[in-house]
């Protein structure tokens, strides 16, 4: 079974892995927080925070669908970030510039970490 989600199909395997992903999210949370001289919060709490930011991110792309917002650098890129941002800084006891780095740090290293996947799937699925 397949769930649409924004035009793109989720299958059963990629579901399988989600909670996979929300613990290397929130292992790179941690690490983002360690990178921007924030303290890092436990891995639980990283938990909470990363499940939270997904929620958030939900409700704005649901927020900004309905309010037929033309694709733009700032509802596609800065918006969520500066979200994610705000999120931090009030999960974490952080100024809201250090968590709005962090929230870019986090994005860059959980891109990273999916570009890593993505090609080594295809590495995997080509026969090595």
């Amino acid at each position: 079974m397949a769930v649409e989600t924004a035009g793109v199909g989720i299958d059963g395997p990629s579901l399988a892995l989600a909670p996979v992903l929300l613990i290397v999210a929130a292992w790179a949370l941690q690490l983002a927080c360690m990178c921007c001289a924030i303290e890092p919060p436990t891995f639980w709490r990283a938990g909470r925070i990363v499940v939270q930011m997904c929620v958030v991110q939900a409700l704005l792309q649901l927020g900004l669908a309905a309010s037929q917002v033309s694709p733009g650098l700032e509802s596609l890129y800065v918006v969520p970030l500066a979200a994610s941002g705000a999120v931090i800084a009030a999960m974490v006891p952080a100024s809201p510039m250090p968590a709005f780095a962090a929230a870019f740090v986090h994005l860059a290293l959980c891109g990273a970490l999916c570009l890593g996947l993505e090609g080594l799937a295809g590495r995997l699925a080509a026969g090595w």
